[in-house]
């Protein structure tokens, strides 16, 4: 990108939402989510079985990382789910597609849980952790600041004894 600056002050690599961001702070983001939350519709594979050199060096036991699919096939860990894919482009009608963006901004608007066992100092960190990843994703432009406030007051609000 030709002179976009990001955040962090070095040369932007990408446009993200309304942000500039180097690849440094794009791969900051991108490991505090986790894969099935950051993209539901199109999975990935993960190994969960043993390689299996028959069918090409390389090649394993996969399933599909979406929350959304089940697909098991051979493949190299981390290629992209074929079964998500077909039906991601397939899909004409655009509500499975609002309900996954619906999915991925809930995840990050919603505050984690208090255990009845938890202590109040565990739940606090719980709970700064979900905010740092909450302004990661307003930083993206996954959701909008003023939601993600919203968010954090209210759980605040009821953070309690």
């Amino acid at each position: 990108m030709t002179g976009a600056v990001c955040k962090c002050g070095a040369a932007a690599d990408l446009r993200r939402g309304t942000s500039d961001l180097c690849n440094d702070c794009w791969g900051d983001i991108l490991e505090s989510f986790s894969a099935a939350a950051w993209n539901p519709l199109d999975g990935f594979g993960v190994q969960v079985g043993q390689l299996a050199p028959e069918h090409g060096e390389g090649f394993a036991h996969l399933r599909c990382s979406s929350l959304r699919c089940s697909a098991t096939w051979v493949g190299r860990p981390s290629e992209a789910c074929g079964y998500c894919q077909t039906r991601h482009h397939v899909a004409t009608d655009t509500t499975e597609l609002e309900a996954a963006e619906r999915a991925v901004r809930d995840h990050f608007l919603t505050a984690p849980a208090r255990y009845q066992a938890e202590t109040r100092p565990d739940y606090a960190h719980r709970l700064n952790e979900w905010g740092r990843a909450m302004n990661r994703a307003v930083q993206a432009g996954i959701i909008p600041k003023p939601e993600a406030m919203k968010a954090w007051r209210e759980a605040v609000r009821n953070f309690g004894p």
